[in-house]
């Protein structure tokens, strides 16, 4: 008996959390983008790469936002749906969210090639070649975490965690805007401090599992080397000959 309520009492913590993650990360997306892409015509932002807001808004930049904000409101939907007990209908919109998270890679390596061809890069980096990782990386990230969750699907301890860990990928662009508005000074500026900020959503990742089960998933682990591994790495491949030849055969 003291199993079961355990049991039911950690399930409750579980689907509070993934809840609560999933509404910030919502929020998150909002507010970075709010100045210059949701209600832009109120707020007149710049964005990082200091262009005024709806100045450069082509088809597909709208394309890759409504993809992008999609999943992001479907994650959402998702987690609502497992602490409200519709399985079924998580498994529906689940088969859907394939096809979707399948348009965000296309779209968004096309959204990311053309930024680069515009020369329309952040500030803080030599070449579009330099900055073309982050974008890059981050789909990869996703596609990673996104493809070990669908195959880890009647896994939920594994699959929720990994679905958590591709949603967080998503999450840079917004965090830069942010970082870049707030002008934070003990903050590198815009994407630096944009991975910088990233680092503290998934510690929560960490800090949940060693609070509900003394102990780091498997999931949780593996996911926190691979971010740690990427974002230095992000910062120092990107400059490196290989790298800027391959990125020019891209831009090209």
């Amino acid at each position: 008996m003291a199993t079961l309520a355990a049991h039911a009492a950690y399930r409750s913590q579980e689907r509070n959390f993934f809840s609560g993650m999933a509404l910030v990360m919502l929020l998150t997306v909002f507010v970075g983008f709010a100045p210059t892409y949701y209600p832009f015509p109120w707020f007149q932002g710049v964005t990082t790469r200091g262009v005024a807001g709806g100045a450069s808004l082509s088809p597909l930049v709208h394309l890759h936002a409504i993809l992008f904000s999609a999943w992001i409101l479907l994650f959402l939907a998702q987690v609502s749906l497992i602490r409200l007990e519709h399985f079924e209908l998580h498994r529906a919109f689940g088969t859907g969210g394939i096809l979707l998270a399948a348009a965000m890679v296309v779209v968004g390596l096309w959204t990311a090639i053309a930024s680069g061809r515009n020369a329309s890069t952040p500030p803080g980096w030599p070449n579009a070649e330099a900055f073309l990782i982050v974008p890059v990386t981050s789909i990869a990230m996703f596609v990673g975490f996104v493809s070990a969750a669908i195959l880890n699907r009647h896994r939920p301890d594994y699959h929720k965690r990994l679905m958590l860990l591709g949603a967080m990928a998503l999450l840079l662009p917004a965090l830069a805007r942010i970082v870049r508005m707030a002008d934070l000074s003990f903050l590198p500026f815009g994407v630096r401090g944009g991975l910088v900020i990233l680092n503290f959503f998934v510690a929560t990742l960490v800090i949940f599992d060693l609070y509900s089960r003394q102990r780091l998933h498997p999931v949780t682990a593996w996911g926190v080397a691979i971010y740690l591994i990427a974002w230095p790495a992000r910062l120092t491949v990107g400059y490196t000959e290989p790298w800027q030849g391959f990125a020019r055969s891209l831009l090209n």
